[in-house]
């Protein structure tokens, strides 16, 4: 695997339903972290896309491509965690 693609969704006020819908029809393994969780200074989303990998040239690439009439919240950069991470708001509004 060099980049695999994942969405984050955000729904206000019945996560947890819409949540046990989407498992109930997709399967597989769910993660559920709350909105106290996250950072609630940022204006509202409904989804937040994340690409992780291990081709860092390929990410690179992606994020720059993304980032081309967006704006970057956060550089891409290696992280004290020992990741790569950065944040970009494309053209359209997706995170």
């Amino acid at each position: 695997m060099s980049v695999e693609l994942n969405a984050y969704l955000f729904f206000p006020g019945n996560a947890e339903e819409a949540i046990a819908f989407y498992q109930e029809v997709f399967g597989g393994q769910v993660t559920i972290t709350r909105l106290g969780d996250v950072d609630t200074s940022a204006p509202p989303t409904r989804i937040e896309l994340s690409l992780l990998g291990t081709d860092d040239a390929r990410l690179r690439s992606l994020f720059d491509g993304l980032a081309n009439g967006g704006t970057v919240r956060a550089k891409l950069e290696r992280q004290f965690w020992g990741d790569t991470f950065g944040a970009v708001t494309d053209r359209y509004g997706i995170g």
